[in-house]
């Protein structure tokens, strides 16, 4: 089977189970490319990596390539990125953190290449 493995932390997991999250993003590179990441492919989104039984599937719908976090939410919707952010700037600033840490000393207009997939799940 052809299908994009997704591993993922257990708050991130939720959010797409309860169906209020349906992006997903990561910094491009290896296996996060336009070439494996694409519109179509079946994903396999899975809480961890461990032999468990929380296993989301799902087709990927849109694709973006970034260079910014700016750029990023140009494009997505934060709400459906980063569900437990109330406004735009506390999204942006949740991915900074997601990609930089706490305690970056960079700037929030770091340039950062980034893929972002819409995540089509399958009906239960």
């Amino acid at each position: 089977m052809d299908r994009l493995f997704v591993p993922m932390c257990t708050r991130q997991f939720r959010s797409f189970q309860n169906r209020g999250k349906t992006w997903e993003v990561r910094r491009r590179g290896r296996q996060w490319t336009k070439q494996f990441v694409r519109q179509g492919r079946t994903v396999e989104l899975r809480c961890g990596y461990g032999k468990t039984n929380k296993v989301l599937w799902g087709t990927i719908g849109l694709v973006y390539e970034v260079s910014s976090i700016d750029e990023l939410f140009e494009n997505v919707p934060f709400e459906k990125l980063q569900t437990y952010s109330a406004s735009l700037e506390t999204a942006k600033l949740f991915t900074f953190w997601e990609f930089f840490g706490e305690q970056a000393v960079v700037p929030m207009s770091t340039e950062i290449d980034l893929i972002a997939f819409e995540v089509i799940l399958n009906k239960k």
